[in-house]
């Protein structure tokens, strides 16, 4: 701008605006201090937001935080007579903000987060480990990236994690079975490595994996919280291992790649490498997996342990593991 007399009428115009936003902010009246702290973290996160096709934010006005779209209110654990953000719901808002950090792990409060189908990217706020009442985190089907959340392990009161259909990567923390979670959900990101076991005293009720890219052996431990899951699925990966549960109603045959189940039924291994099962994946793909069984699989017998109403088959020639293609999705 190079009018001076203009620039100075732009300055004076912007120090006015920003002199009647703060007079404004100090007219609020909120009911409780709570509120009044929270109220600045809310609008920061505001400006960030450039897309909101059901105009959500334009609710996020004044000092009723309560009445805000998105926004629970409740009594705090520590005061009953207190009045705090105890929830916040914004699924299928479709948002799009760069980041949640700085927003969430600055609500000391916050109980629930749900944040499924909106466009919120970066990684997990490692402070949300501070949010002592936080016990549901739902951030599916966002943009997310990064390695796993690690901030969420070894949160004592958290039962419901579900990260699905994001971008996150690397390798799955051991210690986040051991957790007091009810609900754990993965499942559609890009995390690699092998699969940890799973403890024996796992709390876990509701277990999903499917469509990453785990490799490496099947965890016997799986097998064993079979009798304690309600429902898993796997699918996708790059897992391996034959093995069977005797005489239980479960079938269980995993090895190579691609593993699904819905339990307490049947264990769907389409899409695998499993000698003589239909749906398997092409003749090429798992020839390239078979001539090299120390690279992939360190428990080469599983090979050749198959589902309890087969026997065991010969090992003798890489010809006598070709599948049948699997059909087109």
């Amino acid at each position: 701008m190079k009018n001076p007399f203009l620039l100075a009428i732009f300055l004076v115009g912007a120090l006015a605006l920003q002199d009647t936003r703060s007079r404004e902010e100090e007219r609020l009246t909120f009911i409780d201090k709570r509120l009044e702290v929270v109220y600045p973290v809310i609008q920061g996160f505001k400006s960030l937001i450039t897309l909101d096709p059901f105009k959500v934010t334009q609710t996020w006005i004044g000092s009723e935080i309560c009445s805000y779209r998105g926004f629970h209110c409740d009594n705090p654990p520590d005061n009953k007579t207190a009045i705090t953000v105890a929830s916040i719901d914004f699924n299928g808002f479709q948002l799009f903000a760069p980041s949640i950090e700085g927003f969430i792990d600055q609500l000391p409060d916050l109980a629930l987060f749900h944040a499924n189908s909106n466009n919120f990217g970066g990684t997990v706020p490692s402070k949300i480990v501070n949010l002592k009442y936080l016990y549901e985190l739902d951030i599916s089907n966002n943009k997310f990236t990064g390695q796993f959340p690690t901030a969420v392990v070894g949160m004592p009161g958290l039962s419901f994690l579900d990260i699905r259909f994001n971008s996150f990567s690397g390798s799955i923390p051991p210690q986040i079975f051991g957790q007091n979670l009810d609900v754990l959900f993965i499942n559609d990101n890009t995390f690699t490595a092998s699969l940890p076991e799973i403890p024996g005293d796992s709390h876990i009720l509701f277990l999903t994996l499917a469509d990453n890219k785990f490799n490496g052996p099947l965890p016997r431990s799986i097998l064993r919280s079979m009798t304690t899951l309600t429902e898993r699925k796997w699918s996708s990966s790059t897992l391996l291992g034959i093995s069977c549960l005797g005489q239980s109603q479960m079938q269980c045959a995993c090895s190579s790649e691609r593993i699904l189940s819905t339990f307490p039924c049947v264990l769907d291994v389409r899409n695998n490498c499993i000698p003589f099962f239909p749906g398997q994946r092409s003749i090429e793909e798992c020839a390239e997996f078979f001539v090299k069984p120390n690279y992939y699989c360190p428990h080469a017998w599983f090979h050749s342990f198959l589902p309890c109403r087969y026997s065991h088959i010969s090992s003798s020639s890489a010809s006598d593991f070709m599948p049948m293609v699997a059909p087109s999705p």
